[in-house]
């Protein structure tokens, strides 16, 4: 059994076997590198930390800005921070453990996802113009800009640092084969 967060907002806990399908999963949902902690949405599209042992809700990761509510969120490979990004136009780094606001990057388009750098010295941003942009993850200065091409149908734009820590995954989500680009020098290495 696996500990089931529902309500509103989380204010219940219950237990579900995992084998079954009963109750719903709750969208992107991140351990912590330490398998302690369980990020989730709640249903405003908030990012909520719980304990995963007991369920019980730690704390919660902003608000959703001006009516508009946050669509990526995860944690660093060391587990002291938390990005989250969203269409209100910012990458956002909270303090996983007390939930304080340590950066905030904007954006001049809506942004729909973001990712750390395996060593999280980096944050690869997806915005709605085909762009992913790549900041260093203390200063917030932009080092890379990377143009992914014109978007097929409704597909999204996702971008994935390799483990060599040098390269960078980037597809639509309706493409066959993604692109492999050095996140340093925004060249592309193979399709």
């Amino acid at each position: 059994e696996v500990a089931k967060f529902k309500g509103k907002p989380y204010n219940k806990t219950e237990r579900w076997n995992s084998a079954s399908s009963e109750g719903d999963v709750t969208p992107n949902p991140a351990f912590s590198p330490d398998g302690s902690k369980l990020l989730l949405m709640d249903e405003n599209y908030t990012p909520t930390l719980f304990d995963l042992s007991s369920g019980r809700k730690l704390r919660a990761f902003g608000a959703p800005q001006n009516g508009n509510i946050v669509t990526s969120a995860i944690f660093s490979s060391d587990g002291t921070r938390i990005l989250t990004a969203g269409p209100d136009s910012a990458v956002r780094v909270w303090d996983a453990a007390s939930g304080t606001q340590l950066q905030k990057i904007n954006h001049a388009r809506t942004t729909e996802a973001a990712t750390f750098s395996p060593d999280a010295q980096w944050i690869a941003s997806v915005t709605t113009d085909d762009t992913v942009r790549i900041f260093n993850a203390v200063t917030g200065q932009v080092v890379q800009k990377i143009r992914a091409g014109k978007r097929y149908g409704a597909s999204y734009l996702r971008a994935l640092f390799a483990p060599d820590g040098e390269s960078l995954l980037i597809w639509h989500g309706s493409e066959v084969v993604p692109t492999l680009y050095n996140f340093r020098t925004g060249k592309k290495i193979r399709e």
